[in-house]
């Protein structure tokens, strides 16, 4: 009897080990279709908060990943014009940024100093701009005089014989890779272009590659029994329009309001230059003898918390300028109805929000053409399982991180992969686990705590690597020298 009572044991542990097993891949799945349908069906809860006609759990487009443009102002427009609250708060960080310049300007007085060293800064920063002109009139000519005659024959010939189909798309794919080549060599081997103007081309790049690939994807799938290409001035408003999603037809206002543009354009000047003194103030100083003293702990800790809050300051005004005036601006001298380029991500209560909500514009364009498209490539069966969804999104976050590191290396001239940690790594992480999207006090401190202090730990290590290539040049004889960051090959050399 012990004999068999032995026997029978392990069996049991094996049954329970696997109904164990089950439970879980049954919760877990059930966990990833929750995260998925919430991820659709409340990630604009925000778009609609100003206009009366859409409900608040009416999803932003169906599940074909369709947007449907409306007639709307900016979050920050309809505050500032509809609340003096909002404004008084506006009127207070321009207080605080006329008393950065202040204190900029005693500071380097009295020190000796000269002010307009900081403008040399900026001057610096945005050098060589007929270089940057030239690249991306190149750019857009492609994008114009290659893209949409290319496109064209391909519609018309694809009605005629499908078989033509693998050869076009095989063009698409060889002219999206020398897109992202060939720009990239001129402004890190041939240019050598300061990080401002690399970062205008290297934006301009994505914006006008995301223009592309948005167009064939829109108008590629129509009825091929009655080929159509859409009108050449659709397609030309289209690469200035602020959106990244083909539409035939856009909400138009009536009129411009010029001296809405160029208050715009003016508050994107003033960041700019609070930009400059922001590094001048609380960046330079700090890090320029980085890679001529010890390292230790403490000094990094207290480096962490002292770039917390310029790190804060670059993330608010950059948002401000971009996704605020920038776009705003050229809505308005296009007359583009449709203007929720951000929603209220600050209310956010776990990094998914801030995710859907920070940039709009970028968001839509990734829902519609990688999560929501990547489904595709599984068998049909399979398209709406638990697994398939979360590839779906970890593809998206993963596609998205890489961009932005791309836009990282390119800017700073370097290979330091932080960004893509935080991003993909801690940022996706914490999106799985806090799910909630309900507002809550707590949830929206901690949410604010922990951006502050990963905008702290981004400035920081950039910032050390920065003066680190300054302080600490390399001949770049070895592979190591570019695949070991020089913050820590500085105080630690790498043996041969």
């Amino acid at each position: 009897m012990g004999e068999i009572e032995s026997e029978r044991e392990p069996s049991l542990q094996r049954s329970e080990l696997e109904q164990l097993r089950q439970k879980l891949v049954t919760k877990f799945e059930r966990d990833v279709l929750a995260l998925f349908d919430r991820y659709e069906r409340h990630g604009n809860r925000f778009a609609d908060d100003h206009s009366p006609d859409t409900t608040q759990d009416q999803p932003r487009y169906p599940r074909s990943g369709r947007k449907e443009f409306k007639q709307r102002e900016s979050v920050l427009t309809v505050m500032l014009q509809k609340s003096k609250s909002i404004r008084t708060i506006y009127n207070i960080f321009l207080a605080l940024a006329i008393l950065i310049f202040l204190n900029t300007f005693v500071n380097d007085t009295i020190n000796g100093n000269s002010t307009f060293l900081n403008f040399r800064v900026i001057s610096w920063n945005f050098g060589r701009i007929q270089s940057v002109f030239l690249i991306w009139l190149c750019l857009f000519l492609s994008t114009v005089f290659v893209v949409f005659p290319t496109f064209s024959n391909w519609v018309h010939s694809r009605a005629k014989n499908p078989a033509v189909d693998p050869i076009y798309k095989g063009i698409y794919v060889c002219y999206m890779v020398v897109f992202l080549i060939v720009p990239a060599y001129l402004v890190r081997s041939v240019y050598e272009l300061p990080p401002a103007s690399t970062l205008i081309v290297v934006l301009e790049q994505i914006r006008l590659g995301m223009k592309t690939h948005s167009f064939v994807r829109e108008n590629l799938p129509r009825d091929d029994s009655n080929p159509r290409v859409p009108p050449f001035e659709n397609y030309l408003y289209f690469l200035f329009a602020p959106t990244l999603l083909y539409r035939d037809e856009y909400p138009r206002t009536k009129s411009i309001d010029w001296s809405f543009v160029k208050s715009c354009f003016v508050q994107v000047l003033a960041c700019i230059v609070f930009f400059g003194f922001i590094f001048a103030r609380f960046i330079f100083p700090v890090f320029r003898d980085f890679g001529k003293q010890e390292f230790d702990v403490e000094h990094f800790v207290q480096c962490v918390f002292n770039s917390v809050l310029p790190g804060t300051m670059l993330l608010l005004v950059g948002h401000f300028m971009i996704l605020h005036c920038w776009l705003n601006a050229w809505a308005e001298m296009l007359r583009f109805g449709d203007r929720v380029f951000y929603r209220e991500w600050w209310t956010s209560t776990n990094f998914g929000e801030f995710y859907r909500t920070w940039n709009v514009v970028v968001h839509d364009w990734l829902k519609a053409y990688i999560l929501y498209d990547i489904p595709n490539l599984f068998p049909e069966t399979t398209r709406d399982s638990p697994r398939t969804r979360m590839t779906s999104l970890a593809g998206t976050f993963v596609i998205s991180a890489l961009v932005h590191e791309y836009v990282i290396v390119m800017a700073a001239g370097f290979f330091y992969p932080i960004l893509l940690f935080l991003f993909l790594g801690v940022g996706f992480g914490f999106m799985l686990a806090v799910q909630s999207n309900t507002y809550d006090s707590f949830q929206n401190t901690m949410f604010w705590f922990f951006m502050t202090i990963g905008m702290g730990v981004l400035m920081c290590l950039y910032s050390q690597e920065w003066y680190a290539h300054i302080n600490c040049p390399h001949d770049g004889s070895r592979l190591l020298d570019y695949l070991i960051p020089r913050s820590l090959a500085c105080h630690w050399p790498i043996q041969a």
